[in-house]
């Protein structure tokens, strides 16, 4: 039933490593349910993509973006982190990568 819900909003070559991830570092599904809803405010309707890296431990979020100049995503990234991620518990945030995809 999770990994439904993740795959739902999320694309991901495993879901299992995600979940794998989350308990390992007691951060809830819902955190990225709700950080799903948040991206869409930023960017738009999108599938984003999780992706798991060991070497930093975190997981990267890749936003599909298109149609906008290097200035309006930055721009959107940078008030997205101030006005939401930056604003989360700092054992979560220090977890999350959001970070833009070129389509």
């Amino acid at each position: 039933m999770i990994n439904d819900q993740l795959q739902k909003y999320y694309e991901t070559d495993n879901v299992n490593k995600v979940i794998d991830f989350l308990v390992e570092n007691q951060i809830e599904v819902n955190t990225l349910l709700e950080l799903y809803c948040q991206i869409t405010k930023y960017f738009g309707r999108c599938r984003p993509t999780l992706f798991i890296d060991h070497s930093i431990k975190e997981i990267v979020i890749y936003v599909p973006i298109k149609d906008m100049s290097a200035e309006e995503i930055f721009e959107k990234i940078n008030k997205f982190d101030k006005q939401y991620l930056l604003n989360l518990p700092t054992k979560i945030f220090s977890k999350i990568c959001v970070a833009p995809k070129f389509c």
